[in-house]
């Protein structure tokens, strides 16, 4: 299993002075990390970065809530939900006064759609990232895969929603959770002890749910 510095980012996504700028071993330490751990993870990656995965297919979730870009104030992040777009020369888009456009292409939640595209053939699922690997909507691409069936990308209709909830919360504190459909996005709150409340399942339609306080 990879370890935490396995897992960063490796993209351009700290953003500074109008720029934006891939992380190092120094801003890791900034945020309390290892730099040494983060200087061997990231010489990793870049001895793997031309090696090719033959006949590799990328299952990625979509259309949910995921960290695309971060700021780093005094030792602090602050990640965002929104990120730069590149033009073909690999310069980043701008707009007309020279400041960098971002953009929230979602992910699953955990990794962000562009990040987790690493192949030409591409299929993905309105699903989180914690149940990309069990998911109905998954498992039906994989035997699309294993069937040599090229894949015909989501079933016709609405699309998936996305929800979004905090990572953590405290037991007997109310907590809000939000849907999004792909006409709105609703706010959810945590109810009282007893009515279940209402959101949107993968179809978009309405289905019943408890989100009352973890315990």
């Amino acid at each position: 299993m990879p370890g935490l510095h396995d897992l960063l980012p490796l993209y351009r996504c700290l953003r500074k002075n109008n720029n934006v700028i891939r992380l190092d071993a120094g801003l890791i330490k900034d945020l309390g990390g290892n730099p040494d751990l983060a200087r061997a993870s990231f010489d990793f990656h870049n001895s793997q970065h031309n090696v090719a995965l033959p006949d590799h297919r990328s299952l990625v979730g979509t259309r949910q809530a995921t960290w695309q870009s971060l700021t780093l104030t005094n030792g602090k992040a602050k990640a965002h939900f929104d990120g730069p777009r590149h033009n073909s020369d690999g310069s980043l888009t701008r707009d007309n006064d020279g400041k960098i456009t971002y953009f929230p292409v979602q992910g699953d939640g955990t990794v962000y759609r562009d990040s987790a595209a690493r192949s030409k053939h591409l299929s993905t699922v309105s699903i989180q990232h914690s149940d990309r690997a069990r998911a109905e909507a998954s498992l039906d691409a994989v035997i699309d895969i294993l069937f040599e069936e090229e894949p015909q990308g989501p079933p016709l209709g609405e699309p998936g929603c996305g929800i979004s909830t905090p990572d953590l919360v405290e037991a007997g504190r109310t907590w809000h959770a939000i849907a999004k459909t792909s006409t709105r996005s609703t706010d959810l709150p945590a109810p009282s002890p007893t009515p279940p409340t209402t959101r949107a399942d993968q179809s978009g339609s309405p289905c019943t749910t408890d989100t009352r306080q973890q315990q």
